[in-house]
């Protein structure tokens, strides 16, 4: 298998028939280098598989515990900041999901991925998990993982999706992103508060109001998130960004962003020009990672 040599991220174009419930196929290639970066709230599941070792870490971002995985591992739908080792992280294939899609890759109903950052594959998929890395090493490059990959998704769609929950936890997720209460929500969509709840933990792996504190982080992000060349971040009009956003005002969006970030908004830094939700780590934050 024939890698480049300097840093890139592709995105992989996701077939038609996929395209209601993965948001994105990618690959990442990271020059050799040690070092933690913070992985903040993104609001839906992904799995991730390490081409590089055989093996998955992570750090609670606020100091607590420690997480492992093998090298093909369900990343769940984080509400807290989570520390990553960079080292380890050098070649990766992953897939998004949308937001309202989490049970297609988890089989059903997931509660861990709420709890955790990292759950093993092999945990959720069974034999299909356990083997999915060793398939995708056998592959030429990340088109054709994104090929096999597919083939999967396809075959346990059939199986676990469920097309209606995915349609009414999708318009869910929307309203709520657009700061609609949660039980209007609810009433709009006909359920009660109690269904909906139990909707989106499954295909989001978060309650209602978690996805709606984590959506409106999200829009924060993409207002400042510029790559770590601009510093963009640390300059920004944080008032202007609170009302944009739909904070009460500026230490509204402070006491959130530091909440899910663990970090307040004038530290973050994006470690690169693709997301937003990747950022470098603040150094009072270094010797957490190091612990």
């Amino acid at each position: 298998m024939c890698w480049p040599a300097h840093r890139s991220w592709t995105r992989i174009a996701v077939p038609a028939d996929l395209r209601e419930t993965v948001q994105a196929f990618w690959y990442v290639h990271v020059p050799a280098g040690d070092g933690w970066e913070t992985k903040l709230p993104g609001g839906s599941f992904q799995l991730v598989v390490n081409l590089d070792r055989d093996r998955f870490t992570a750090r609670d971002g606020f100091g607590g515990g420690r997480f492992a995985a093998g090298g093909a591992a369900l990343a769940g739908a984080l509400a807290l900041p989570v520390l990553l080792d960079r080292s380890e992280r050098r070649r990766v294939f992953g897939i998004s999901l949308r937001p309202a899609a989490g049970g297609v890759i988890a089989g059903g109903a997931c509660p861990q991925a709420a709890a955790v950052p990292l759950i093993d594959l092999g945990e959720v998929w069974g034999t299909e998990g356990r083997l999915l890395r060793e398939r995708l090493l056998d592959l030429p490059g990340p088109a054709e993982m994104a090929d096999h990959v597919a083939q999967v998704l396809r075959h346990r769609g059939r199986a676990h999706l469920d097309p209606a929950a995915i349609a009414l936890a999708a318009r869910a997720a929307g309203r709520l992103g657009r700061g609609m209460r949660v039980t209007a929500v609810a009433d709009s969509l006909g359920v009660s508060t109690s269904t909906l709840t139990r909707l989106l933990r499954r295909e989001l792996g978060l309650t209602p109001k978690v996805h709606q504190r984590v959506a409106r982080f999200q829009r924060v992000l993409t207002t400042v998130g510029a790559g770590p060349d601009t510093g963009r971040a640390v300059g920004s009009d944080w008032a202007a960004i609170a009302a944009a956003c739909g904070y009460y005002d500026q230490s509204h969006l402070i006491h959130e962003f530091t909440a899910l970030a663990g970090m307040r908004p004038g530290h973050y830094l994006p470690s690169h020009a693709d997301g937003p939700h990747h950022a470098v780590l603040p150094k009072n934050a270094a010797r957490v990672a190091r612990a």
